[in-house]
């Protein structure tokens, strides 16, 4: 490697990872202590609880780090190359030969190899932090495990309601159900296995029916009975990838879950629920990381484009701008898909074009 790539990708990778330990520190510190003032925690911990703590900030920081690298990114670029160009690092390389586009190609490299690292982090790390980081928080409440999710509902083919509290994939089995068939008649299962699919068997069942006055009252229990009347549509089937996907949150399950063929790629609206959440999600994954590059090539452009170095503030707050603008309105599609009130796939590609006519122009003006 020559001794100018390896000069800049030092300070380059030295700015970054300073950058990430010092936004870790302050992100843990200040949360720490909010915690601490509100007496949910202590300034005295344990050895135990002091681990528990370090791996529950070190998964926010990768729940995180969709948007947060970009940022450092910026930042470390900033810092690089604008001390280069005011020691006339920069002019004295050009004076050499060598372009700024040539300059700034090992920090490009530099940035897709942290927008791979992104796309891995969504594949492995993202999953398995979040749930580390639910446990964390429910316990800090004092949750029950069995009380920490929200009751899932279920509509059936004929419109009936289906509330359940937990669910066995390996066993194919529902517990704790209420099958709301009809306002004059409810039903209590205390599991629901569906090894038959057309054919589903309760256990512990409880039927509530209506009698005259207008009152619910038990009319009958069966240590077992078949339910055929039990069917779920074609998106709202519990042991469907599509419902494992969005549990997972994990990039290859989302692609695999989405019914590609039948609704394409999100031109309507007219697009079950569940399906524009999966739809929204995976395009936000695929697209987020690559505000990476971006990151590289604003800085660069301001930072090396003129003979006079630019304003500090201005060298800091331009890149950080675009970015932050970017991702707020890759949310606002992942908002407006979700609510079915633009097609899900325009709406989220429009924020990923503009950033890729800016990125683009910047390179370009770059000699």
């Amino acid at each position: 490697m020559l001794i100018w790539k390896r000069y800049l990708l030092t300070k380059f990778w030295l700015s970054f990872i300073a950058l990430l330990f010092l936004a870790f520190i302050f992100y843990t510190s200040v949360h720490h202590s909010l915690h601490a003032i509100k007496g949910n925690a202590s300034f005295f911990i344990s050895l135990s609880s002091l681990k528990l703590l370090l791996l529950y900030y070190l998964s926010q920081t990768v729940l995180k780090a969709d948007f947060l690298f970009p940022q450092l990114i910026a930042i470390a670029a900033t810092l690089t190359l604008f001390s280069m160009q005011s020691k006339r690092e920069v002019l004295l390389l050009q004076a050499s030969g060598l372009s700024l586009k040539s300059l700034i190609t090992p920090l490009i490299a530099s940035g897709g190899i942290v927008t791979l690292i992104l796309y891995a982090n969504f594949q492995w790390l993202y999953p398995i932090c979040e749930k580390t980081s639910i446990t964390k928080e429910h316990s800090d409440k004092e949750i029950p495990r069995k009380h920490e999710d929200k009751v899932p509902a279920l509509y059936l083919k004929d419109q009936s309601v289906l509330l359940y509290s937990s669910i066995d994939q390996k066993s194919l089995t529902l517990n704790n159900i209420f099958w709301i068939k009809s306002p004059k008649m409810i039903y209590h299962v205390e599991k629901l296995i569906f090894s038959t699919p057309s054919l589903p068997i309760g256990f512990n069942v409880t039927e509530f029916s209506d009698i005259p006055t207008g009152e619910l009252t038990l009319s009958g229990f069966f240590d077992m009975k078949e339910f055929p009347e039990i069917e779920f549509g074609s998106y709202e089937n519990p042991f469907s990838k599509i419902f494992s996907a969005g549990g997972k949150n994990r990039l290859s399950e989302f692609y695999l879950a989405i019914p590609w063929s039948a609704f394409g790629i999100g031109l309507s609206t007219k697009v079950p629920q569940r399906i524009l959440l999966l739809l929204s999600q995976f395009y936000y994954m695929l697209i987020s990381p690559l505000a990476c590059i971006t990151a590289i090539v604003i800085p660069a452009y301001l930072c090396l484009r003129f003979s006079r170095t630019p304003k500090a503030t201005l060298a800091y707050l331009i890149p950080l701008g675009v970015t932050n603008t970017f991702f707020v309105f890759l949310k606002a599609g992942v908002v407006l898909a979700n609510s079915s009130v633009l097609p899900t796939f325009p709406v989220m590609m429009m924020p990923l074009c503009i950033l890729s006519m800016v990125t683009y122009y910047s390179y370009s003006r770059l000699q």
